[in-house]
């Protein structure tokens, strides 16, 4: 079965987003996604959703 708009099996469409931050604060996010076992994309990702969510 061939996937159609409205099919669940249909990936979500995902958008790049850069940001400029200061090495050292690099460095402390991608410590702490290597301590969860996450990439950092996921990590930034669960932070802005738990931010958002808590707004």
């Amino acid at each position: 079965m061939a996937n159609t708009p409205h099919s669940p099996a249909r990936p979500s469409e995902t958008i790049r987003m850069n940001i400029n931050v200061d090495k050292a604060f690099y460095k402390q996010l991608k410590r702490q996604a290597l301590e969860e076992d996450k990439t950092l994309t996921q990590l930034v990702c669960d932070v802005l959703k738990i931010y958002l969510d808590n707004r």
